[in-house]
């Protein structure tokens, strides 16, 4: 399953590039959504790929080493713990990290210089020589490879320029695919598999479904917006601030298994992607003002236990 954020957050780019360009064709739109998903799964493949060849270039480093004219004890002997690191090796050794796409690998042959500077970085590192003390555990080994990623991978610009040069999508989603990398990283081991994509269609017909209703509704969600505006002219709505609420007030009402809490939180968090400090706080008030006046006129109906 794909995270349910991403899939909201390509609603609203949709519907922004669908407005910004005039097209009407919703059936384009679907398609686009279709493939803005696969993207995401290929991106987020890469990421995991880039982990193995990280692993894989330790290795040949240490082979290299310990084949010079006179090699050291420590080179002969090397600690070879990240590269038994049982993240790497879960990754490498799961029958679902099976990538089709070539742009989705990462291979240590072609992109020798940008992890020569990050195992640089890493091997001078004090958390790095804290790991190879560390008990030899899944624990320490998840941790490690979290705090990696976060602090060293990520803000790479060399390996954010090779994302972004393979994709225009991947230039686009490079920050949320990663944190979606962080959030099951941390939650490694917890559950089986879970560094790995499973069927996402059920998530691909909720895009669908939440960008038809928002798309075809909008002028009418655009009314309810404005009426409930306090201390600020229609006019001063960013286009981009309105189509986060209409989308948020579509799933409100044609969402009815969805809590209303989780949207607000949901669209709330995605205002904090798009929107300026100042139109945030207008976001998040006016969602909340929507969601209390609409559930007591009865427009927002929810069914389930819970779901109020």
């Amino acid at each position: 399953m794909i995270n349910r954020r991403f899939v909201r957050e390509k609603v609203v780019q949709t519907c922004y590039a669908y407005h910004m360009t005039g097209v009407s064709d919703i059936s384009r739109a679907d398609k686009a959504i279709e493939v803005g998903f696969r993207e995401i799964e290929n991106l987020y493949k890469h990421n995991l790929s880039f982990i193995v060849a990280l692993g894989d270039y330790f290795n040949m480093r240490f082979e290299m080493a310990s084949k010079k004219f006179m090699p050291t004890e420590k080179e002969l002997n090397p600690n070879t713990r990240f590269i038994r690191n049982r993240v790497i090796e879960h990754i490498r050794n799961t029958p679902d990290y099976h990538i089709e796409d070539e742009r989705c690998k990462f291979r240590v042959s072609e992109n020798e210089v940008i992890l020569k500077n990050l195992y640089e970085q890493i091997i001078r590192s004090e958390p790095y020589r804290e790991y190879l003390e560390s008990e030899d555990n899944l624990e320490q080994d998840v941790d490690y490879m979290r705090r990696l990623y976060k602090n060293r991978i990520v803000p790479n610009e060399m390996f954010r320029d090779v994302c972004k040069e393979r994709s225009l999508f991947w230039a686009a989603d490079y920050n949320s695919v990663a944190y979606w990398v962080y959030e099951r990283l941390k939650k490694f081991g917890t559950e089986a598999d879970n560094l790995f994509m499973k069927d996402y269609s059920g998530d691909v017909e909720f895009g669908k479904k939440l960008f038809n209703k928002t798309y075809l509704n909008r002028a009418e969600y655009r009314e309810m917006v404005y009426a409930r505006l306090e201390n600020w002219e229609p006019e001063r709505v960013a286009l981009l601030d309105r189509i986060i609420i209409i989308t948020a007030v579509a799933e409100f009402i044609h969402f009815p298994e969805i809590p209303i809490k989780v949207t607000l939180n949901e669209f709330i968090e995605i205002s904090k992607i798009f929107c300026s400090q100042k139109t945030r706080i207008f976001v998040n008030g006016l969602l909340h003002r929507i969601a209390v006046d609409l559930t007591e006129q009865g427009v927002i109906k929810k069914s389930g236990r819970g779901l109020i």
